[in-house]
């Protein structure tokens, strides 16, 4: 079957007597948009690592790829001995601060304990004396109530 609109043949208009469009956009003429993607072939780049600017792939001498390596174990060696350093610093301030806040705990408990026992001593003492001034009282309620031979 021909194609309807081969090279270097005007397109029909659609109504009788109107223009074909080549008539209407003259620098239009031929026009075939191109695919721009492709659907059957994975776009360069997506299967291999390559430079899309560049035709060739490079490759990377075993020597260059050992001497990266161990410059990237290197680098990851001391990123990780900072980190543990680190890490130990701060486990020994909060050390420190467990060991003062500790500190002060057990002082506390020792002012409180100080501060009960006096509390208690001096509880003793006022009932002491309480005792004592209420039988002095009583002796002499009882001395009044008492009639004198």
């Amino acid at each position: 079957m021909p194609r309807k609109n081969g090279p270097g043949r005007a397109r029909r208009g659609e109504t009788p007597g109107a223009p074909a469009s080549s008539e209407l956009m003259p620098e239009k003429t031929d026009f075939a948009a191109v695919q721009q993607t492709s659907l059957d072939t994975p776009p360069r780049g997506v299967t291999r690592v390559t430079n899309p600017d560049s035709p060739e792939e490079r490759t990377m001498d075993q020597k260059t790829v050992f001497t990266q390596m161990q410059q990237y174990g290197t680098e990851w060696l001391k990123l990780v001995t900072e980190g543990t350093n680190r890490f130990t610093a701060a486990l020994a301030e909060v050390e420190k601060i467990e060991k003062q806040g500790i500190a002060q705990a057990v002082s506390a408990v020792d002012e409180a304990g100080r501060v009960a026992k006096e509390a208690i001593g001096a509880t003793e003492q006022i009932s002491a004396q309480w005792r004592k001034a209420v039988n002095e009282y009583a002796q002499r309620t009882l001395e009044m109530l008492t009639p004198k031979n």
